[in-house]
Parts: C-alpha cells; structure tokens; sequence
C-alpha cells in the first residue's frame, strides 16, 4: 500500500488509522461506500455551478472535502475546501475550474482506493 504514487495521493496513515477504529473486515466496505456514494459529485458540481446555486455548491462541496479527509484524500480535500470558500465569491469560471480538478482527483483517488480495497482482499496489507 505504500508505493510512492499512493504515498503521494493518498496519506496511507489515514487509512490505517480508519482500519483501526472500524477494523480490517469494515474498511472495504467503507471506503467502497465512498466510491460509490461520490461518483456522481462532479456532475452534481458541475449542475450546481451552471445553476449559479453556491449553497448547493458549497454543501457538496464540503461534504466531499470531510469524507475525502476521512480516506486519506487529502490534495481533493484541499480543492474543495477551496472551492468551498470561494463558491461564496460567486466567481463561477474559478469555481468551474476548481470543479474539473475536483472531478480528475476523484477519479483517480478512486482508482487508488480500489487497489487498496483489492490488497485488503488479497490479505497483502
């Protein structure tokens, strides 16, 4: 689990220490329920922000910054808690951005998370 692209997308640490509050049985499921419960949280975004609805914007953005820092995400925490705090600036082409780099973290920490999910299956961790 701690490969150096891993180490510096995911905090691994944050990950261990969940294992160790739900233990090695609950943590797949845990962190597949993140997985599956935010995949749709770019386009969710992204309609937020065409709507010019910021207090949409800001609630899903703060959900997915709490939950990405639960797993160990913490650069998709960082945008969006950025985007959090400037969705109050009404500034949507900045916001917009912020929600495609929100979108290629996500997915990519997913990819990430999956791997970890298959070696706690695999028992290699």
């Amino acid at each position: 689990m701690n490969t150096t692209i891993t180490k510096s997308l995911l905090n691994t640490d944050s990950i261990l220490y969940l294992e160790k509050i739900v233990g090695k049985d609950n943590i797949c499921s845990i962190l597949q329920k993140y997985i599956d419960s935010y995949t749709d949280i770019v386009k969710n975004l992204n309609d937020a922000c065409t709507d010019h609805n910021t207090k949409e914007m800001k609630r899903l953005a703060h959900s997915l910054k709490s939950s990405s820092m639960q797993v160990g995400a913490e650069r998709l925490s960082s945008l969006c808690k950025d985007l959090e705090e400037g969705s109050e600036d009404y500034n949507f082409k900045i916001s917009n951005n912020l929600i495609s780099e929100i979108g290629v973290e996500f997915n990519t920490t997913s990819l990430y998370l999956k791997e970890i999910i298959d070696k706690y299956k695999k028992n290699n961790i």
